[in-house]
């Protein structure tokens, strides 16, 4: 019985090729595209979980209630470690500080240059690595150990064992000889722990400077937590680390107008759980996202899904009126219900089959250029996750069950005497179900459109605002390890100086937005002025950094090497510092920021940061930390030349290290990067769902119009025009995508103002975009309809009356 019932099956899908090829396309597509979007925000949701600590492992960070806003510092002093070490022995397992450090291997004849991390000894049991060589216990047991990544490995020592040897790191000013005790496998893409080289937090030149340092925040500190101690038991007892180690801090946040939250704390030790840690923007920095991208894709693959089983349902009941005489015919031959019912839901469980098998096999070829499209690192191999398997197994069974069986119960309950005498007359543009799904297929239409459009606004929002510098003509140049910053400056402005289309060359401490290093830092600073606490971001710049950058200056005079003073005492403020200190006159009065600065001159605010935040208190000065990128201003002609020689003589300083350099205006995108992805994925996503939806519109609109040949035929017999009967033939369905618009447009204004808020400078949403919105799904749904519509119209009555 079933090997017959498979049979019909696949005659039945032959015999009906169109409704058929709908059907398989629709369906296969939409199996792709959800795979595709479900596996990305997958990536997103399980992020970390490769650590099998994760549960007990926390981020420390403070926050600090100031009367305008509330700050996080998810940076930390150094001897915070040990403090918590000495008040929480019970309750601490692992313990880790983790910084950021840049240094150049030596091994033989070979120089490489690679990221590294300084952390304790925990930080290998801490996080889940897999040991090739070594063992997560002893790996990092002495200072001068070295942990290697089996690709960096691969190339300091090329075929050589790695295990013991001794390699010099230049950290410093001194080369360090540090001995290879571990080997680690590379960690997935979707985790911002880092195992590219190794070493000891004591390691870290400033150190011993500040060991004992409450005033210097460099550090990120991980706590793995004992069994048994959960989240708000651990916060509980972290109420007294605040005022015990931070009371001067807290005494001043309070002259500064700061209020006690809700528990009673002007400034507070928390731990953020690890899990969390990449959907929080102020504490996990630049690689943590907003929880609602990975929620958008999902819900974008359950409307892709969605869409695809309405046509499925709406084609499977209009096919089914054609059939009704072969049910009547199963029926009086024996055929009980149940029967029926499994022949048709036998039907549409091949068809769904056939479309999963699709689906997987585009999924398969589209990964490639998906990934590079999105920036994203899907493989096949994320199928054969039982997790997964068993989700697209669930989801199949479901859209099988509901897609599938509907329509084979609405078939199966027909009467089969009323079938045999031909009196069975459903119209297949009338039913209210129908109605209702075309409804909600151009209602997600409709919806992702106009989310698409905000998006984009937006975005070309970002891309086009001043910033208040010039970001066309200038290049930033990541420096690299190899070379110390001021030494690059000295030697790039050395070999470009004779070149035409150089017209200055500066350095700083910072990038603006973004580079191909894909470096960002932030240095801030708390001073006293005239009675309360001041907060500035500072940035360590070289001579004609305004000039170079194109910042305008409001009041007093430029950084100058006719000045000697100014490489130790002069500083330069942005009018937001300006309106924090308060004062008039600011030219030439003191601040006490590093040992004492004097203004001597004020610029106009630029973004120095993402568009998402307000401009901030800057402060600019000459020496300090070191430089980290290069920025060079060209000119308009013969750029290509001009970029080839930069390169080159980067290239003659650095060897042994990658050229990265980018305009300013590249980096401004890169900090949109997920903003970018999201805009594309909407893009296609819309573009898919306008276009299955107009898949199952054409289909329906075919039925519509064969069952209604003969109405057509009188029509034109009693005089209708063409164009009236196309609009005849079409108005039922403009109607019904006029009301998905209606419903749509208040879903996403909602959606997109929620999104807009995440960003400090952002466009107001307009009447237009949905007006857009909705004229855009009506043109499309038209064409879709009037194909048809046309071609019935012009058909002779005398065909369709025949009979009559």
């Amino acid at each position: 019985m079933l090997r017959n019932y498979f049979n019909i099956s696949l005659r039945n899908l032959w015999k009906h090729k169109t409704f058929s090829l709908i059907n398989l396309v629709g369906l296969s597509l939409a199996f792709a595209t959800s795979l595709l979007l479900f596996l990305t925000s997958y990536q997103e949701f399980t992020y970390n979980h490769v650590h099998q600590n994760m549960d007990h492992i926390y981020r420390y960070y403070l926050k600090v209630n100031r009367a305008e806003e509330t700050n996080f510092g998810s940076t930390v002093p150094a001897p915070v470690k040990d403090a918590l070490l000495a008040d929480y022995k019970k309750e601490i397992k692992h313990i880790s500080r983790i910084r950021d450090i840049s240094f150049v291997v030596k091994y033989k004849d070979k120089t490489i240059s690679e990221g590294a991390v300084a952390v304790d000894a925990d930080y290998a049991k801490m996080f889940s690595f897999d040991f090739i060589e070594g063992s997560a216990e002893t790996a990092l047991s002495d200072l001068s150990n070295i942990v290697l990544r089996e690709d960096v490995a691969k190339k300091i020592f090329g075929d050589e064992p790695a295990m013991g040897k001794i390699i010099m790191a230049e950290i410093g000013d001194n080369p360090v000889p540090l001995k290879v005790s571990g080997i680690t496998a590379k960690l997935p893409d979707n985790t911002n722990i880092e195992n590219d080289m190794m070493i000891r937090y004591e390691i870290n030149p400033d150190y011993i400077a500040n060991k004992d340092n409450w005033n210097n925040s460099s550090s990120s500190l991980y706590v793995q937590v004992n069994d048994g101690i959960t989240h708000s038991e651990l916060e509980k007892s972290l109420k007294s680390f605040g005022p015990k180690y931070y009371k001067d801090a807290i005494e001043q946040v309070k002259k500064e107008g700061g209020k006690p939250d809700e528990n009673g704390d002007i400034i507070s030790a928390k731990m953020l759980p690890f899990d969390k840690e990449h959907f929080d923007r102020n504490i996990g920095g630049r690689g943590a996202m907003s929880i609602i991208y990975p929620y958008t894709l999902l819900i974008i693959s359950i409307f892709i899904i969605f869409i695809a089983c309405i046509n499925f349902v709406n084609l499977s009941i209009s096919r089914s009126i054609l059939r009704a005489r072969e049910v009547g015919i199963r029926k009086a031959l024996g055929a009980i219900r149940g029967q029926v019912m499994g022949q048709f839901w036998g039907e549409a469980l091949v068809t769904c089959l056939i479309s999963l098998m699709l689906g997987i096999l585009f999924f398969k070829l589209s990964i490639t250029g998906f990934n590079a499209l999105f920036n994203t690192t899907l493989s096949f191999q994320l199928l054969y996750n039982l997790n997964i398997l068993g989700i697209v197994g669930l989801v199949f069974l479901l859209i099988t069950f509901v897609a599938g069986g509907y329509p084979a119960w609405f078939i199966s309950k027909v009467n089969t005497i009323e079938v045999l005498k031909g009196k069975l007359k459903t119209s297949s543009g009338s039913g209210l179900l129908r109605k209702t799904l075309i409804v909600k297929q151009f209602t997600i239409s409709v919806l992702l459109i106009s989310c698409t459009f905000i998006i984009w606004s937006q975005l070309q929002y970002l891309r086009t605002k001043p910033l208040g510098l010039d970001q066309n003509h200038v290049i930033s140049v990541p420096v690299g390890r190899e070379v110390e910053g001021s030494r690059m400056l000295t030697l790039l402005k050395s070999k470009l100086s004779g070149h035409p289309n150089i017209i200055n060359i500066t350095a700083a401490d910072n990038n603006i937005g973004y580079g191909k290093d894909n470096s960002s830092s932030k240095s801030q600073f708390g001073i006293m002025h005239e009675g309360k606490m001041v907060n500035t971001n500072g940035l360590f710049v070289d001579f004609e950094y305004l000039k170079t950058m194109g910042i305008a200056l409001k009041e007093g005079r430029d950084f100058s090497a006719n000045f000697p003073s100014d490489s130790t005492k002069a500083c330069i403020i942005n009018e937001s510092m300006a309106k924090v200190l308060g004062s008039k006159d600011l030219i030439d009065k003191k601040i006490e920021l590093n040992e004492g600065k004097v203004i001597v001159g004020i610029i106009k605010d630029y973004h120095f940061e993402s568009l998402k935040n307000n401009i901030e208190p800057i402060t600019l000065m000459i020496n300090g930390f070191p430089y980290t990128h290069i920025f060079i201003k060209i000119a308009d002609k013969n750029v290509d030349a001009t970029l080839a020689a930069i390169e080159t003589s980067y290239r003659e300083i650095a060897p042994n290290s990658e050229y990265l350099g980018s305009f300013l205006d590249e980096n401004r995108n890169e900090q949109y990067r997920a903003e970018r992805r999201f805009t594309q994925m909407f893009i296609y996503a819309a573009i898919l769902a306008i276009f299955l939806s107009c898949l199952g519109l054409f289909a329906i609109a075919v039925i519509n119009i064969t069952d209604r040949f003969k109405e057509i035929g009188i029509r034109k017999v009693l005089g209708s025009s063409i164009a009236g009967l196309i609009w005849e033939l079409s108005k039922d369905f403009m109607v019904l995508v006029l009301i998905s618009i209606f419903i749509a447009a208040p879903f996403a204004y909602y959606f997109m103002e929620q999104w807009l808020s995440d960003f400090a400078y952002r466009i107001d949403i307009q009447w237009w975009f949905f007006a857009l919105s909705g004229f855009t799904a009506l043109v499309i749904a038209f064409c879709t309809i009037s194909f048809h519509a046309i071609r019935a119209a012009l058909m002779n009555p005398v065909k369709s009356l025949r009979s009559e």
